[in-house]
This record gives C-alpha cells, sequence and structure tokens, in this order.
C-alpha cells in the first residue's frame, strides 16, 4: 500500500470508502475488511489467492473494484 500510495498516487483510504459506500447503496451489506484487503490487491494489479469456506462471501472481493471503477 505505502508503494503504491507514493510511486502510483493510490489512496488505500478512500477507495476502501468507495468500495464500502457502492457495496452499502447497492447491497444493503457492509463488505469485511478482508474483503476489502481482496479488492483492494486487485485494484493494485496484484493476483491474490483467496480461500473461504462455501458461502463466506468470496465473490464480492472480485466484483468491487468493477462498481468503483
Amino acid at each position: 500500500r505505502k508503494d503504491a500510495e507514493a510511486n502510483q498516487k493510490f489512496d488505500s483510504a478512500a477507495a476502501r470508502q468507495r468500495m464500502t459506500e457502492e457495496c452499502l447503496r447497492r447491497t444493503g451489506n457492509t463488505p469485511y475488511s478482508w474483503q476489502l484487503d481482496i479488492s483492494e490487491a486487485i485494484l493494485l494489479g496484484l493476483d491474490p489467492v483467496l480461500m473461504a469456506g462455501t458461502g463466506a462471501g468470496k465473490t464480492l472481493p472480485f466484483v468491487l473494484p468493477l462498481l468503483v471503477d
């Protein structure tokens, strides 16, 4: 995050806030912090690996960047 903020002018707090607000507006749910972590990694161009159980909400982190970009 620090490298992205310095080199790409990426504002982590603003990105997370936008994703949270948009998720809340569209679904009525607030994303978990781990979902925002994965979404942020995708926005930074990283290749995250996510392992979670059935029904944990794995799809949302991959959709959130689409809602705010």
